[in-house]
């Protein structure tokens, strides 16, 4: 069972990871598409998208209190471990 919750976590933070980089090249994308688009009401509305998905970029986050991507499994690991030597020193 708590192979299976790690390999969750692990799915669902790579996963955070892919939707916030998609989030970025969508902003790039989005910024090099006004580039090349001559039609001035066409590029206003694109600049508009543009700063509404930088404003509201896509990432996974737990409640929005800490987003959920790569970074997060360091710091699992890390307070699963402390968690793991507390346990057995108190055992002794």
């Amino acid at each position: 069972m708590f192979i299976l919750l790690q390999v969750l976590t692990i799915i669902i933070a790579i996963a955070g990871d892919i939707i916030e980089s998609s989030g970025y090249k969508m902003i790039k994308l989005l910024n090099l598409l006004q580039l090349s688009i001559e039609d001035k009401v066409l590029k206003q509305q694109l600049s508009e998208f543009a700063s509404l998905v930088t404003e509201l970029r896509p990432s996974l986050s737990v409640a929005g209190f800490f987003a959920v991507n790569r970074k997060l499994l360091p710091m699992l690991l890390s307070s699963f471990s402390a968690y793991i030597i507390i346990l057995i020193q108190l055992k002794q």
